[in-house]
This record gives C-alpha cells, sequence and structure tokens, in this order.
C-alpha cells in the first residue's frame, strides 16, 4: 500500500491540522507552533496510507482531535518532530497541559450563564 506525506500541527487538545505536504506550508505551521508552544504545540510530518489519512480526516471531522492524534501516534509509524520538540510530542495529547485551559473553561461558563 502506498503511503502518502503528510504535516500538520498536533498539541495538548489533539490534532489541530493533517494536510498533505505542499511547498511552504511548513514553514506557516513552524511560525503557527512556536506562537502555541505554551500548549506544546508540535510540526509533524508523517507517511500514511489513504486508509490511515481517511480515519484521521473522519475523527477530525467529528471534532475528536484527541483520538486522531492517538490513532496517528498508535498506527502511523513514519512520523518526524520539529527539531527539539521530542519531549513536547511524547506529552500529548494531554488537555491539562494547557495553562490557559481552566481560565477559558471559566469563561465559557461566565458567558453561558
Amino acid at each position: 500500500m502506498s503511503k502518502l506525506s503528510y504535516i500538520g500541527i498536533a498539541d495538548c487538545h489533539g490534532i489541530e491540522s493533517f494536510m498533505p505536504i505542499r511547498e511552504g506550508n511548513a514553514t506557516i505551521l513552524s511560525i503557527r507552533a512556536n506562537a502555541n508552544a505554551h500548549r506544546h504545540a508540535v510540526v509533524y510530518m508523517a507517511k500514511a496510507t489513504q486508509v490511515q489519512a481517511d480515519k484521521i480526516n473522519d475523527l477530525m471531522a467529528n471534532g475528536k482531535y484527541k483520538e486522531a492524534l492517538q490513532y496517528l501516534k498508535r498506527n502511523v509509524r513514519d512520523i518526524s518532530v520539529a527539531r527539539g520538540r521530542q519531549k513536547s510530542w511524547n506529552l500529548i495529547p494531554n488537555s491539562d497541559l494547557d495553562p490557559w485551559g481552566w481560565y477559558r473553561w471559566q469563561i465559557f461558563q461566565i458567558y453561558m450563564e
């Protein structure tokens, strides 16, 4: 089964993006990940089969970002992460790592009252 190359950002809440590698998208994703280092955002590259990619996209389409990252890490063997970000990759997904997580939830609760 042939594999395609994908790139994206994953963080403490799961996969944020998953797309075919195109010229220039690594640069913009690196900028975005660095701006969100507090959430352990990591740029990753993966070689996945079409079946694997479809599963990841389905999970993401249904809002299951953590499950998508867990599936990627469990089932896709050819994954690399940006230099110096392996420790964060090993920690995610874990929403408790988001330093603003509790604060955002409190604001949401106030807004919903």
